[in-house]
């Protein structure tokens, strides 16, 4: 037999022998797998969040109420004290409800029933970010002498009570 004949009739039994198992695979089915969803993650736009905004941590509060009795302090630190002073008063629940981004800073919204919303104006100065407190409405007031008091006393009763729990009794249960 020639050779070319032979090497002819190798690769047609090679053909053959690929075509019939590339047949085969084709009755073969492979298990589908659905991998769970992810949520998807969004950075703060304007969206409410429970925890204060990365900026605002060391945000510098700028109001003008500063005394040796209450220092000056960040935005963080104020959360920290109203949290405590939160907790002294036996609520369950945090101080901070959420924030949301407004058009002059930040407005957090809080549990206490005195206070539902506190607005912080902000802006970046010489590196770092400053706030200032507003006035703050008192919800629980109906009078009108009595229902708004400035950022400056908010700090003022934040700290002393988030310093020093004045409380003797436990909480309830």
């Amino acid at each position: 037999m020639n050779k070319s004949y032979r090497s002819s009739c190798c690769a047609f039994t090679k053909l053959l022998l690929v075509l019939t198992i590339l047949s085969g695979c084709s009755s073969v089915t492979v298990p589908s797998i659905s991998l769970p969803k992810i949520p998807e993650m969004t950075l703060m736009k304007n969206k409410a969040t429970h925890s204060t905004p990365r900026a605002l941590l060391s945000a510098r509060i700028v109001n003008t109420g500063y005394t040796d009795q209450v220092p000056k302090m960040t935005v963080g630190k104020l959360i920290e004290y109203a949290e405590r002073s939160f907790a002294c008063e036996c609520h369950r629940e945090r101080f901070v409800k959420s924030w949301d981004k407004s058009s002059t800073g930040y407005v957090l919204s809080s549990n206490l029933k005195k206070f539902k919303t506190i607005k912080f104006s902000c802006e970046k100065q010489e590196d770092e970010y400053a706030c200032f407190i507003n006035e703050i409405e008192n919800t629980t007031s109906p009078e009108l002498s009595q229902r708004y008091f400035s950022g400056d006393d908010f700090i003022k009763a934040i700290y002393a009570n988030g310093r020093v729990c004045k409380r003797q009794e436990p909480c309830e249960g």
